[in-house]
């Protein structure tokens, strides 16, 4: 399967350029799932398209949309670092990886790092690409943000009050969810799609400077080499729309989302 079969419906629209008929991408939302992992947590390199998580839900849907995507059978590794074990999920087809490429107007230096957020210096092709196409559709949108939010998002709980009553005194909690990535253009546009679409209002803010040194609960060092900026979603309607409206593909972590408003 080539990379346009993979990614365009059958129903086409087409658009004049210089008297050709070219044919430009519909309505895909396991492609827009699959660009919005790559966007945030995967790595693309010598043709391979990799995805390195601890979640194995998370893997597992890479995995089942990859398939289909890439048309070839995930590769899956076993790694250790600092304590931790990790799975790798890997696609190996320098054919889609080149035909990837293209799609982006994206050279082979250029292609691992899609959106800049290594560099600090976005290529404003690739956002024109990415964009337009996850605005062809509102499933597009839904898609491209769940992948994004199953990659580099988390929702967790931040006491709001003290509740005192006749047998006790209870603390009470709201979820709140918080995407991060150190390219900050990358978090505007999606701030951008979840205000005009969805209504979801978020704050975007700097949560860890380059240089910024933090330690882990088991005493490990970390040394931001880039800004670290987060999203964040804490009115409790907009919570309750993320949920509604795009929500999680993984199922233990889409249960979690679901239920945060009603704690």
């Amino acid at each position: 399967m080539s990379f346009q079969q993979s990614i365009y419906k059958k129903k086409r629209r087409y658009v004049r350029d210089k008297g050709r008929v070219a044919p430009t991408i519909e309505e895909n939302p396991d492609f827009a799932y699959f660009l919005g992992v790559i966007v945030g947590d995967a790595s693309i390199y010598d043709g391979r398209i990799s995805l390195t998580a601890k979640d194995r839900e998370f893997r597992d849907k890479f995995a089942e949309i990859g398939r289909n995507i890439v048309a070839k059978e995930p590769q899956c590794y076993e790694h250790r670092s600092k304590g931790k074990s990790y799975t790798e999920i890997r696609f190996y087809s320098p054919t889609f990886v080149r035909q990837l490429q293209l799609w982006l107007g994206l050279n082979e230096a250029t292609l691992g790092n899609i959106l800049g957020a290594r560099t600090h210096n976005p290529n404003p092709r690739a956002f024109t690409k990415i964009f337009d196409f996850i605005q062809l559709s509102r499933k597009n949108d839904k898609a491209f943000i769940a992948g994004f939010y199953d990659s580099e998002g988390t929702l967790y709980y931040q006491k709001c009050k003290l509740i005192v009553e006749s047998d006790g005194a209870y603390a009470h909690y709201l979820g709140m969810i918080e995407i991060y990535n150190s390219n900050r253009e990358l978090l505007e546009c999606i701030q951008a799609l979840l205000s005009s679409f969805f209504k979801i209002e978020s704050s975007l803010r700097l949560k860890h400077p380059k240089g910024f040194v933090q330690f882990s609960a088991q005493k490990i060092l970390t040394e931001y080499s880039k800004d670290h900026w987060h999203l964040r979603i804490r009115k409790q309607a907009s919570v309750k729309e993320f949920a509604h409206s795009i929500h999680s593909s993984i199922p233990r972590k889409n249960l979690k989302l679901e239920t945060s408003f009603q704690n």
